[in-house]
């Protein structure tokens, strides 16, 4: 650290450090998220991979074809629970 005080960089060490705790913080909120939706892929009994089925939670085809959920009816809300829970 005192050889960036030293050379006028000190501010360079500072993003660096800040850039290293971010991603800290990212992986481990994307862990979590992944830990969330693998529960929810155990108790919706799909037969799909987990990465097929996260692709699916993530980016719904029916949330893509109407283009916001605020346009969603009871027909559009009951087909994205069909696909998350089959059966």
């Amino acid at each position: 650290m005192r050889g960036y005080i030293k050379t006028g960089r000190f501010g360079d060490f500072v993003k660096g450090v800040m850039a290293e705790a971010n991603r800290r913080k990212q992986e481990e909120s994307e862990k979590a998220e992944d830990l969330k939706l693998w529960i929810m892929y155990c108790h919706s009994y799909s037969n799909k991979t987990f990465g097929d089925w996260k692709n699916g939670v993530l980016r719904p085809a029916s949330l893509s074809k109407t283009g916001s959920d605020a346009n969603l009816n009871d027909d559009g809300i009951k087909a994205i629970y069909d696909d998350l829970f089959p059966g």
